[in-house]
């Protein structure tokens, strides 16, 4: 990822989709630089099934979380990046 420049994310519903309480969204992240084994967390959790289908691109599934706006955070070999409030549970 590249630290420092702006980070261009976007899930399968948009920008900042909303997902039932449930989890279980199919999400899908598009940035730079994302490398075999980066990691997703959504609001402080794990994502699943965490796919890295190349450089610019990533799906993952969340899991259960109470309603509101959480994190959405990319782990790299590089670092991590976050996107304050990149997902909303409705």
């Amino acid at each position: 990822m590249r630290h420092g420049k702006a980070h261009t994310w976007a899930a399968s519903d948009g920008h900042a989709p909303a997902s039932a309480a449930a989890g279980g969204t199919d999400l899908t992240i598009r940035d730079c630089n994302f490398t075999p084994g980066s990691t997703v967390t959504v609001g402080g959790t794990a994502a699943t099934a965490v796919i890295v289908m190349d450089d610019t691109t990533i799906r993952c599934k969340n899991q259960a979380h109470a309603v509101g706006a959480v994190a959405l955070v990319v782990i790299t070999d590089a670092g991590a990046a976050t996107k304050a409030n990149g997902f909303t549970y409705a």
